[in-house]
């Protein structure tokens, strides 16, 4: 009968290949899983990063060349990195807004810069 079936020797080196082979592939998947995840949240996150850097320079370019201090400085403290990145601001629940809509605190400094070049009536 061990012929038909094998021996347990032969069943336990079945299961340990079967495991080993397992484990392979649950690894190669959760690896490959990660690096297609890391590098779309990387992409994402650049494109992001790069359009909110550029308005914040912008707006501190418009700040500079009008030499008004006290709202450089304001805007220094408010459009810090850890502030526009905060969880307040960028958590996953708004991530998908902030794709589609403008950032609060940029959009804030955006009207404070486009007031100072309206002509008060």
């Amino acid at each position: 009968m061990s012929d038909v079936w094998g021996s347990d020797e032969e069943f336990h080196d079945h299961k340990n290949l079967h495991e080993r082979h397992y484990n392979s592939g649950y690894l190669e998947g959760v690896t490959k899983g990660k690096n297609n995840g890391l590098q779309r949240g990387f992409d994402d996150g650049y494109t992001v990063g790069s359009g909110l850097a550029l308005k914040v320079g912008r707006i501190f370019g418009i700040l500079q060349g009008l030499n008004n201090t006290k709202l450089i400085e304001q805007a220094k403290i408010e459009l810090n990195v850890n502030n526009l990145f905060s969880k307040e601001y960028f958590d996953i629940e708004k991530a998908q807004q902030l794709y589609e809509n403008e950032h609060p605190l940029v959009e804030k400094w955006e009207s404070i810069v486009e007031e100072l070049f309206t002509p008060s009536t």
